[in-house]
């Protein structure tokens, strides 16, 4: 066999290495259920190839479509696939995930020849061409398989949505590759090989561009890697000049058909705009990037991180000995400089987005840097000294991302099947249930996990009608108030009210209650949690006995063993005061208050933990200094932890335990509240003609347009201190809840439409049509006052509003609106 015989099939069997490994890894996927939005998707591609053709030509003329309209952004390509897996798989959801995996390993393909190509072109020994051969195809086998069974693609590969990023890197990868070729082939003008790569780069460019916003940074990519390994009469601003000037017209198509540019807007935009250099900067981001482990398969393998870094104390080994050895050329330190450039540019677009929690949720963001990360560490590897301890480190780091991978999975397919439990159930309800018979869904989170919840309605309803459901029941769910809190939604006379229009039952998590899901009635949840009617204190804290290192901090117990506790309460507080010498010291109380932020990203100093032990489960809720109700006078602070749902579902609270708390600052005391004396009440509802000939409220929000308005009552009676309240209407698309930070507010809103105040404790307001400025959703609260205008207690559930200009003519174009972005240009 010839020397090229030979470097063809050493090529091809690393090619099928990739494609056999990568595909096995991931094969779980294909017994997988949906993820949150990918109901909705596969809905509108079902609609788009049935009763609604017109939604084909909407895909590339309008946002793309989100829930909660959370943001917008143009990706006709990833619709239009769903629409392709559609027309090939139909109802067969592993075909769905099939084209997640398949694209997985065409993008780590494209790891292997771009790495292979480049180490060639500029990092290759031309005194020994056919070794410098094998040794670019191994270091591209090994980063195709770097990038391949990296367990931190698992949320791009489950969540079937989250094909953005698999395609947009795919696609993103090839215009790489393919301009590297047309730049090494000699003379354009007379190759058509070269001009064909050219052309097909662009179109490959284009189709990124289509896929995600991620894509923008691809002409910088190429701009670095004409600046870094120039040629004779080389132009690198004439070489990316056609490829700015289709990412220019690629602005001017968003501007057109968006309105603006796109991307997040309302709360979520809001936060995400809030807490950028914080977010980038997390910790645990970067921890997971060299430790991929889901924090559920940490638990039955505790001791994997030990592995980790042993592999990476010995892979620092292995480069110090290169480097001593001068094994590491200068070609090969630049093209690790030219990857790890790369990884950093791309993350430029994600960067307001960027973070990856202990549960992986977010990893998503980082798929593409991954994919240069994996060709930067590919050559490193192949350049660690001695030999023998490069081929036991390259061997072994595989089957450790294998292995972690394996972990990994169990995780994701567990969590794929809280849908599909609670579609069982739902169905096996409808079918016993009498058909006048309807569910009130509660608004919240089927589990803690955000990987499988619906926080949307539509994404309810979407689980229970076809593609995803055997036959439609999804009219069966109602939702005629947002119940934010366990609290609220046992409030027996709120349910009675939001029941009173029929006959309702009530989903409740599984969290704590029974597997899969249980249905629960109102009177059987009062049954099981009984509201308390007095708060319960406790003055005297015991500290815990540790052998913690660290001498500045401490931990505290409470035990209600002993104590009348009821079953359940609202919430909790935690009075804690620092000592005198705390007091006096500024920069103790400046280090203790902080910035508010989202728990997570919170500094350690800024956080301790506080653990419920209950007789069926132990939970770990977070509490951020950050949220704490501040007593100036006696330099106290106040924790509301109440919202935590999963404690909550516990029967009986045994112990607290305050862990990680400032050794100079003491626990007071804790209480045990309700919420009648804290929270004011708000409901509505609409008035006027209906929207639709089904029920205007069936969208689970208050619909108001020209035709039909909405009357809203609120009641403070029962919290103590307050004088007059304050109404607040959102703007639009922004909500109150859930991401405004998790848990109850004590402060009034900074980014609303419009503020009423001094209106008396108990009272009604009328809402029309141009009391809104644009079709979108809004969402309304009131928050109880004192004389002085502070607030007391803590702010209300939110009610929700659904404002348009034209009538819904049936049931879908009432789910169109609800899942697209309606925004004024």
């Amino acid at each position: 066999m010839t020397a090229r015989g030979r470097d063809h099939l050493t090529l091809a069997v690393s090619v099928t290495i990739v494609i056999v490994l990568t595909i096995a890894a991931w094969s779980p996927a294909l017994s997988c259920f949906y993820f949150s939005e990918d109901l909705i998707h596969c809905y509108m591609a079902a609609q788009a190839l049935g009763a609604h053709r017109e939604v084909l030509l909407q895909y590339l003329s309008a946002p793309f479509f989100q829930c909660s309209n959370m943001g917008l952004f143009y990706r006709p390509v990833i619709e239009l696939s769903f629409v392709t897996d559609t027309l090939l798989y139909g109802r067969n959801l592993a075909g769905f995930h099939l084209t997640n995996i398949l694209s997985h390993t065409a993008a780590a393909l494209l790891c292997l020849l771009l790495t292979r190509k480049l180490v060639l072109l500029h990092a290759s020994d031309a005194a020994n061409g056919a070794r410098t051969k094998q040794n670019a195809t191994a270091a591209g086998l090994v980063a195709g398989l770097l990038f391949g069974l990296n367990p931190l693609q698992g949320e791009t590969i489950y969540w079937i949505i989250c094909r953005c990023d698999c395609f947009c890197t795919m696609f993103s990868l090839a215009s790489l590759y393919l301009a590297v070729l047309a730049r090494d082939y000699s003379d354009w003008r007379t190759d058509k090989t070269r001009a064909w790569s050219a052309v097909l780069s662009m179109v490959a460019f284009t189709l990124a561009l289509l896929a995600k916003e991620q894509a923008f940074m691809v002409p910088f990519l190429l701009f670095l890697y004409y600046v870094m390994f120039p040629q004779t009469k080389d132009r690198p601003l004439r070489r990316i000049t056609p490829y700015v000037l289709l990412l220019l017209l690629m602005l001017a198509l968003r501007l057109v058909l968006l309105g603006n540019i796109g991307g997040y807007h309302g709360t979520i935009g809001y936060m995400l705009n809030g807490t950028p250099l914080l977010r980038f900067l997390s910790p645990v981001a970067w921890n997971k990037l060299f430790y991929p482990l889901d924090r559920n398969a940490f638990l039955s393998m505790p001791w994997f991180p030990l592995v980790y870094s042993f592999l990476y104390l010995l892979m620092g080994a292995g480069s110090f000995f290169a480097w001593r050895d001068n094994s590491f050329s200068a070609a090969k330190f630049k093209l690790i400089g030219y990857f790890t450039a790369c990884a950093a540019i791309v993350l430029l677009p994600v960067v307001q987005s960027f973070v990856i929690l202990e549960s992986l949720y977010g990893a998503r963001y980082a798929y593409m840097f991954q994919a240069f990360i994996a060709m930067a560490l590919a050559v490193l590897l192949l350049g660690l000294r001695p030999k023998a301890l490069r081929n036991l480190i390259v061997p072994v780091y595989l089957l450790v991302l294998l292995y972690t991978n394996i972990a990994d999975n169990h995780v994701w397919t567990a969590r794929s099947q809280t849908l599909r439990s609670l579609q069982t159930a739902i169905n096996n309800w409808a079918l016993s249930a009498p058909p006048q018979q309807k569910i009130c869904l509660l608004n919240m989170p089927l589990d803690e996990k955000e990987y499988s919840s619906l926080y949307d309605l539509e994404q309810m309803r979407t689980l229970l009608r076809p593609p995803a459901n055997d036959r439609d029941i999804s009219e069966r769910v109602v939702s005629t108030s947002y119940f934010r809190m366990i609290a609220d939604c046992n409030d027996e006379a709120r349910l009675k009210a939001s029941a009173a229009a029929g006959n309702v039952d009530f989903v409740i998590s599984s969290l704590a209650l029974g597997q899969p899901f249980k249905l629960t009635s109102s009177a059987e949840m009062q049954k099981r949690f009984t509201p308390i009617n007095q708060s319960v204190s406790f003055c005297t804290i015991p500290q815990v006995s540790s052998n913690q290192s660290n001498a500045s901090v401490q931990a505290v117990e409470v035990s209600l063993k002993e104590t009348t506790v009821p079953q359940r309460t609202d919430y909790i507080e935690v009075l804690v005061a620092p000592t005198q010498a705390a007091a006096e010291s500024k920069s103790s109380a400046a280090r203790a208050t902080g910035r508010a932020q989202p728990v997570f990203l919170c500094p350690s100093e800024n956080r301790f933990f506080a653990l419920w032990i209950s007789d069926l489960t132990v939970i770990y809720p977070d509490i951020n200094w950050s949220t704490a109700a501040f007593d100036k006078s006696r330099r106290r602070y106040l924790f509301p932890v109440g919202d935590r749902l999963s404690w909550k579902c516990a029967d009986r609270i045994e112990h607290l335990i305050l862990g990680n708390l400032p050794a100079d600052w003491k626990v007071q005391s804790v209480s045990l509240h309700d919420q009648s004396d804290l929270v004011p009440l708000l409901s509505g509802s609409s008035e006027g003609a209906p929207l639709a000939s089904d029920d205007p409220q069936a969208d689970g929000m208050i619909a108001i347009n020209e035709s039909q308005s909405a009357s809203v009552n609120w009641d403070a009676t029962k919290v103590a201190g307050a004088d007059r309240v304050m109404l607040e209407i959102s703007l639009p698309d922004f909500l109150y809840a859930p991401y405004a930070g998790g848990f109850r507010e004590f402060e009034l809103g900074k980014h609303n439409l419009k503020t009423i105040e001094g209106q008396t404790l108990k009272g009604s307001l009328h809402l029309k049509r141009k009391d809104f400025p644009q079709p979108a959703k809004y969402q309304m609260r009131v928050a109880a006052c004192d004389s002085r205008g502070r607030v007391v207690g803590y702010c209300s559930d939110p009610v929700e509003f659904v404002v348009t200009d034209r009538p819904f003519a049936d049931p879908f174009a009432r789910a169109l609106f609800n899942l697209r972005a309606q925004r004024q240009k």
